[in-house]
């Protein structure tokens, strides 16, 4: 939109909400993103790298505390502070230590690419569990347990969030499976076994 525009304090373009995040686009134009980025306590994220050509992220903190940790250091920042990324090399591990808002400004337009990733994962994680009422709430349980036993081995971090997105969708091959066989309420036959084994190779 061109031109002169004000906004109150709950407008937004769009709003990508997670359990524990959020994002709202507050503006853009030529190429340029500034959005709201909110965080909560303890959940780690990370600052990516970018195949996709130059590109600067800004985020400046209006409040809460997080740590950012990268080259084997850990900075903890207060409202005020700020961070940015210019052509990362290897991901930020970010981890807010209260519930954090940051203002964020990119120089490249990335909400429309997160919220249609966010749209086409919650569409399937939505289909597996109409599929199968068994798997209601299973993947984000197995998320939140195969996360705890990663830190508790000492995972490295930039691989945690690998490890959370892979049990939150382990899965997703469900869809595949007739539903004869998977609602079946008696025992499965050797046959149908087999079939429902196949559910991992069908979501790979």
């Amino acid at each position: 939109m061109e031109g002169f525009k004000v906004c109150k304090s709950s407008e937004t373009i769009e709003t990508v909400a997670q359990k524990n995040s959020s994002l709202s686009l507050l503006a853009h134009g030529d190429g340029v993103e500034i959005s709201m980025y909110e965080l909560r306590s303890g959940v780690v994220t990370f600052l990516d790298t970018f195949s996709g050509g130059d590109l600067l992220e800004f985020f400046y903190i209006i409040e809460g505390t997080i740590s950012c940790n990268y080259s084997k250091k850990e900075v903890n920042l207060g409202p005020g502070d700020y961070f940015y990324a210019h052509n990362l090399k290897s991901p930020v591990e970010l981890k807010p230590q209260t519930d954090v808002r940051l203002l964020h400004v990119s120089s490249r337009p990335l909400f429309k690419y997160v919220s249609n990733n966010m749209g086409v994962m919650k569409d399937i994680l939505s289909k597996v569990e109409i599929k199968d009422s068994y798997t209601h709430g299973h993947g984000k349980r197995v998320r939140d347990v195969s996360l705890a036993i990663a830190r508790k081995l000492g995972v490295p971090s930039e691989k945690q969030e690998v490890i959370a997105m892979g049990a939150l969708f382990h899965d997703i091959g469900k869809i595949e499976i007739d539903d004869s066989i998977l609602k079946k309420p008696s025992r499965l036959s050797r046959e149908e076994f087999e079939i429902i084994k196949l559910h991992p190779v069908t979501g790979c």
